[in-house]
């Protein structure tokens, strides 16, 4: 149940600084360093029942090997063409992922970090 507060926490966040409605249909997704990682488990499973409870859409976007910078770095593209409106992003490297929160940043997506 504990993992699933960081899931819950992390989409009132994001649907706070959204400040949307349910008129808004909007769609959160999730960016993690992997499959396995309990915490980040816990982030996209709360993520999922917060929009699911919400109305909105939800998406994931996890590499296959746990904490592959490559890998990741790939999904960027993949979360920036699908466009959602607020991404819950865990990073398996921080420094790494400043060009792309920037990205981000620059397409209108809201970024809550899980580090």
């Amino acid at each position: 149940m504990k993992h699933h507060a960081a899931g819950f926490a992390a989409a009132i966040a994001i649907l706070n600084a959204l400040g949307v409605s349910p008129a808004d249909a909007q769609t959160i997704a999730t960016l993690t360093k992997g499959q396995s990682n309990p915490i980040v488990r816990g982030v996209r499973v709360g993520s999922e029942t917060m929009a699911t409870k919400l109305g909105y859409k939800s998406m994931h976007f996890v590499p296959r090997t746990e904490n592959s910078v490559p890998e990741q770095l790939a999904l960027v593209d993949e979360v920036l063409s699908n466009k959602p409106d607020a991404l819950v992003f865990s990073p398996s490297d921080p420094k790494a992922f400043v060009p792309a929160v920037d990205k981000f940043n620059a397409a209108g997506i809201a970024v809550v970090n899980v580090i």
